[in-house]
């Protein structure tokens, strides 16, 4: 509500420790980084990769969709920034890449970091676009990511927040160093988000400047994994102080939302809290039942697990989960 964006990275570089335990007990098969010396040793070469990039960014080579360039230790933090809201998904990908990136390849980064816009230039212009004229939306709305960010985003969020246009450049910087000493792995990336509040002129008719506190018609379920890499669950617990009756459940797993993980015991909480209004025990605390680098992947439909039967909620987890 202020727009200060200073509430969201506390938990996020746990998620590094996450993927270092992870991989290790992915084993070779299912994990590119792995080392069998254990997780600090996964830690140790990820750092060493991080450095290196840091030091001496990458050249690429040309391909048919991506045209020549060099891979940085910036692409490397947005890649960071991306896939760490789904590590279930997204964990043996970044092992991946950086395994390409220890060896001095850096095809794998540049192809997740920079050809979205490139690939989408060689299907030619939208007929929207055609019809909009150039520059209009509609011919970009669809082809750059940070479209979302620095357009209709960026009205909602900055009209949303306190007037930011009178940041001065050290207040920006001083801002900048805040978010990184919350997280080294994408603090600075972060900063991007509040960014386009500095020009931000046009201010709302009306703003909410309220509490966030209330006796609601029905108790709220608030749901929070034990590692969210930009909601930490503390604010999930602080948020419910503030309405009376509600609960916080905790899915243990990482990740962004609970979809992020696929947990039987998160989804008949929720199925059974839409359906019969009915919320689970305070303190509740739910087990996923997959994990990263366990052999789950977008190739082929895993199986449920043994002694379960609903087979119909397993998939639609499993979809949530890839979409």
């Amino acid at each position: 509500m202020r727009g200060g964006w200073l509430t969201n990275l506390q938990d996020t570089d746990l998620q590094m420790v996450s993927f270092g335990e992870y991989c290790w007990l992915g084993g070779p098969k299912n994990c590119a980084l792995y080392h069998e010396d254990g997780p600090a040793a996964i830690l140790e070469i990820f750092a060493n990769i991080t450095s290196t990039l840091q030091r001496s960014p990458i050249a690429v080579p040309a391909t048919n969709t991506l045209a020549p360039t060099l891979v940085t230790y910036s692409d490397l933090k947005s890649l960071f920034w991306s896939k760490t809201y789904s590590p279930l998904k997204e964990f043996p990908t970044i092992a991946r890449i950086l395994s390409e990136l220890r060896s001095g390849n850096g095809t794998g980064l540049a192809a997740a970091t920079k050809s979205p816009k490139r690939t989408a230039l060689l299907k030619g212009l939208p007929p929207a676009c055609e019809k909009s004229g150039p520059f209009s939306p509609a011919c970009f709305a669809h082809t750059d990511p940070g479209f979302m960010i620095h357009g209709p985003s960026a009205g909602i969020l900055c009209s949303d927040a306190l007037p930011q246009t009178n940041t001065t450049q050290a207040a920006y910087w001083t801002y900048v160093q805040e978010l990184i000493s919350q997280s080294r792995l994408i603090g600075d990336v972060w900063a991007s988000i509040r960014l386009p509040c500095t020009a931000w002129h046009a201010r709302p008719t009306w703003r909410y400047e309220g509490d966030f506190e209330a006796t609601t018609a029905h108790p709220i379920l608030w749901v929070g994994n034990t590692i969210d890499n930009v909601t930490p669950v503390r604010n999930a617990h602080r948020m419910a102080r503030g309405f009376e009756g509600s609960v916080v459940l905790q899915q243990d797993g990482e990740g962004h939302c609970s979809v992020a993980g696929v947990s039987f015991c998160t989804m008949r909480a929720l199925r059974q809290y839409f359906q019969e209004g009915k919320l689970p025990e305070k303190g509740t605390v739910c087990e996923v039942d997959q994990v990263p680098f366990d052999g789950f992947s977008e190739e082929s439909e895993p199986a449920i697990p043994e002694g379960e039967d609903d087979e119909e909620l397993w998939r639609a987890m499993v979809r949530l989960n890839r979409h």
